[in-house]
């Protein structure tokens, strides 16, 4: 079916595993983006980017890993973002400095 209309998308606590699906990035009005406690892996792609309607990311307690690609600085409405419990590496991308609604960061 077509979910480009797709506000929220909340799989927690799953046991989902692999790389986070590239189909998620298609989702231009998706508003609420929450994978956490599943067992993904892999990097967070540079098509977070695409993501510009996105309120909420949560990719909390998986096994994420290299680094935060600067194009989450594309978030502009970004308020809410987790991606603590993951084995991030790298500096912090400035462009996170650029996301003037960012409330919360852990």
């Amino acid at each position: 079916g077509n979910m480009a209309l797709l506000g929220e998308l909340k799989l927690s606590s799953n046991q989902f595993s692999g790389s986070l699906p590239t189909a998620v990035f298609n989702l231009s009005k998706l508003l609420v983006l929450s994978l956490d406690g599943n067992l993904l892996n892999g990097s967070i792609p540079q098509e977070i980017g695409n993501l510009e309607a996105l309120n909420v990311l949560n990719l909390e307690k998986n096994q994420i890993s290299g680094s935060i690609p600067p194009s989450i600085g594309k978030l502009s409405k970004l308020y809410e973002l987790r991606l603590s419990r993951n084995v991030l590496t790298g500096e912090i991308p400035v462009e996170i400095g650029q996301l003037q609604d960012l409330q919360s960061a852990l």
